[in-house]
């Protein structure tokens, strides 16, 4: 079976990012592919919006938008999502938005709530794995 890794460029932390901690956003295996976390990220890893829930979670399903674009993918065709967060409080306020992303193809969930995430900024980070 073949695996393929990759670092798109689509606005958010810039792949030389990736290459210098030696990771990558998505590996593919067969027609499952697995994203890396993906936070509220600007291309230089610094944070879109520090202490806004609302619109970091905002960020973080743009940057999925675009990435399983680039699978030839869209929100239908996840299969699990994990949630960590340093606010359970606030991510069960903003339900809603998860609720409008995934529609009616919502995947299998894990939500964690963390002391701490890479940046003391970041309030949320989400890592999804979808399939074709």
């Amino acid at each position: 079976m073949t695996i393929e890794r990759s670092s798109p460029d689509v606005g958010y932390i810039a792949p030389e990012f990736y290459e210098e901690l030696n990771f990558v956003q998505t590996v593919r295996v067969g027609n499952v592919v697995h994203f890396s976390g993906v936070v509220a990220a600007n291309p230089d890893a610094s944070c879109m919006a520090p202490g806004d829930f609302g619109k970091q979670l905002a960020a973080i399903l743009g940057t999925y938008g675009k990435l399983l674009a680039e699978e030839r993918m869209t929100f239908a065709n996840l299969v699990s999502v994990t949630i960590f967060t340093t606010d359970m409080a606030s991510l069960v306020a903003h339900a809603a938005m998860l609720k409008e992303a995934f529609g009616d193809t919502p995947p299998a969930s894990t939500l964690v709530e963390v002391k701490g995430l890479f940046s003391p900024d970041y309030l949320l980070e989400v890592a999804v794995i979808a399939a074709d």
